[in-house]
């Protein structure tokens, strides 16, 4: 089937095939994730999962995380908003404990698969995707950032978590 398809970040739009083995969600421009250009969705959806850390957050508490199923090896994706939002409101009803250094409650965001994918794909595999608007512990002589010093993993954890706000499904 032939697919209309747009990025979520560069806007780039372009045909593409799918079948049921293969639903390419990786923009070729830029690597960005990819949606319908038509409705702005994808098929299916998933949930993010938004944590927030005590200074430090030295274990990684803040990174982004999706409701998991497999044992954790697969993202769980709903086959509608209906189903999403339901299982949200299963999470937020039931009781939650706070790990080690975790400050309060997740927020729970529903995506689409693919911004899903592109999360977890460490956006694509291309640390370019990244803004880089916060300040490096260790910049090379440049001035680039190093992408592995705390403020970096801290940046990007934030970029992430933004990204995921903006393209949350209502």
């Amino acid at each position: 089937m032939i697919k209309t398809v747009e990025c979520v970040d560069c806007g780039y739009i372009t045909d593409i095939e799918t079948t049921s083995e293969t639903n390419p969600s990786i923009c070729p421009e830029c690597g960005g994730a990819l949606r319908d250009a038509y409705t702005g969705e994808t098929d299916k959806y998933a949930i993010a999962i938004l944590r927030q850390a005590y200074n430090p957050d030295l274990q990684g508490i803040e990174a982004v995380r999706f409701v998991m199923e497999d044992g954790g090896q697969e993202i769980k994706l709903y086959d509608n908003l209906d189903e999403a939002r339901a299982a949200v409101e299963a999470l937020d009803a039931a009781t939650y404990h706070t790990q080690n250094n975790e400050s309060g409650r997740p927020e729970y965001l529903i995506v689409d698969e693919n911004v899903a994918e592109y999360i977890l794909s460490g956006r694509g595999g291309d640390l370019g995707n990244y803004d880089w608007e916060f300040k490096c512990d260790n910049p090379d002589e440049d001035g680039n950032h190093c992408g592995e010093c705390t403020a970096c993993v801290r940046g990007m954890i934030q970029e992430d978590k933004d990204f995921i706000r903006a393209n949350r499904v209502e």
